[in-house]
């Protein structure tokens, strides 16, 4: 990866970004500690000059210029300016050359450029200082020298300038550290995806273990190439399965057509001949209906019809639809839907749902058996449940089953049928959102759940 691409890297802006936060919060916190500490220590000035200078106002004048002198001899770190001056400004004592200009006896401490005399030199400085008028007309200048306060401050900010480098370095390092790192995954995720696109199915990204948004994206992805490799992997079967369900009857057409060539003399012969050959190119056309209908709803094309249906209605309307047939066949069909319960989806294909399971529980249950159809509720559930007192689905096959062309040697021998029933009832159930599960039970059980949420119900009876 070039430097240029590395740069423009989202997670080196990121990272970047954060660097110059982090940087900014330092200079806020520094800038703030320093501006406390020195209002601290000019607070702490003014307070000891203002005691200072009330303790020199209350001494006798004969004794002021004898305790100042004592006072800067003892100040061995030359830090304090003490002047005594007489009305007309000039120095009658202290370390001070000239009273500052402005300098009034005003009771509080104000910050000026002072000199001071130090033996035979002078020296400028400035200092927090504030003024007394004595009883005798002169005037008392006690002040501080704020060198070391401005010193310390260029010291602190010294500091904070040597630790936001570091703190940039830092982060701009993680930065490309971090991109590099990234872009090293996408490019191992990109060799990954070329190798399952090549035609290695059982290729997935790598997995570290890790909490982080690529961790989670390779997760999923990792998720949808399974279903990927579901889909292929049927769909390559398919193809195996529509040439077998289809030999059959395009081979029986074949041979009733040769043997209607050979041996039908009459019209009804060949009458006969042509019925039996349109019906098995009618199985033939409806197995390739069926796929087609399943794919137009695997591919979402049906979700413009959704609206608010009644699951009441559908359960009662397919029990009216099979009540007649199951009582030709003598199986007695029960059907329970007292709660009103209204779900958002397609009407037409959740009514084929329904009716294709109530269809295959009647076809499959000996005569003398029981078919039930309920619309009930169980936990945060809304269910339509189908049972039946035939054969069953054997465990093993119950993931079967919903798949395209599949029929068991049982239902083979039980009664004739595409095998793509149960397929485009998933299919249907996936559409919506629901859920479809083959239970465990004597003989066979299945229902269609749907979330509550999906769902809104009514506990009024039907008159």
């Amino acid at each position: 990866m070039s430097l240029h691409k590395r740069l423009a890297s989202t997670s080196f802006r990121w990272a970047s970004l954060f660097s110059d936060v982090c940087a900014m919060c330092l200079l806020l916190t520094w800038g703030f500690l320093h501006w406390w500490i020195s209002s601290q220590a000019i607070v702490d000035i003014d307070r000891a000059i203002t005691d200072l200078a009330d303790a020199f106002s209350t001494l006798p004048a004969q004794r002021l210029n004898e305790e100042l002198q004592q006072f800067l001899e003892r100040d061995l770190r030359r830090v304090h300016l003490i002047g005594r001056f007489a009305e007309d400004g000039s120095r009658l004592g202290g370390n001070v050359e000239t009273l500052p200009f402005g300098l009034a006896a005003t009771g509080y401490a104000r910050e000026f450029a002072m000199i001071r005399l130090e033996a035979l030199r002078r020296e400028e400085t400035v200092a927090r200082a504030i003024v007394r008028r004595l009883d005798d007309g002169s005037a008392l200048v006690v002040g501080r020298s704020i060198d070391e306060v401005r010193r310390a401050g260029s010291a602190v900010d010294s500091a904070l300038a040597l630790s936001v480098v570091p703190v940039l370095c830092f982060g701009l390092a993680a930065g490309a550290l971090r991109s590099r790192r990234a872009r090293a995954r996408i490019d191992l995720f990109d060799r990954s995806v070329q190798k399952f696109l090549t035609g290695d199915l059982r290729e997935r990204l790598p997995l570290r273990g890790t909490n982080d948004p690529l961790e989670e994206f390779a997760i999923l992805f990792n998720a949808k190439l399974d279903e990927i490799e579901a889909l292929i992997r049927g769909l390559s079967g398919v193809g195996d399965q529509i040439a077998h369900d289809l030999r059959t009857p395009l081979t029986s057409v074949r041979m009733v057509l040769e043997r209607g060539r050979d041996e039908a003399t009459r019209h009804d012969q060949i009458q006969t001949v042509f019925e039996q050959a349109i019906g098995g190119l009618d199985r033939s056309l409806n197995a390739i209906t069926g796929l087609l209908r399943i794919a137009e709803i695997d591919q979402n094309r049906r979700l413009a019809g959704f609206a608010d249906i009644s699951l009441t209605e559908f359960v009662r309307a397919a029990g009216e639809l099979y009540e007649p047939l199951a009582e030709q066949k003598g199986v007695a069909l029960i059907v329970e839907a007292n709660d009103e319960i209204i779900a958002w989806g397609d009407r037409d294909l959740l009514l084929e749902a329904i009716s294709n399971l109530v269809d295959n529980a009647v076809k499959y249950t000996p005569r003398g058996g029981r078919v039930e159809l309920r619309l009930c509720r169980t936990g945060n559930d809304d269910v339509v449940r189908i049972i039946d007192t035939g054969p069953g689905i054997p465990e093993a096959e119950r993931d079967l089953v919903t798949r395209r062309f599949y029929r068991s040697e049982r239902t083979r021998r039980a009664a004739p049928g595409l095998g793509l029933g149960l397929s485009l009832v998933h299919a249907i159930i996936k559409l919506h959102g629901f859920r479809f599960t083959i239970l465990p039970g004597p003989g066979c059980v299945v229902q269609i759940s749907l979330a509550r949420a999906s769902s809104r119900c009514s506990s009024l009876k039907p008159d």
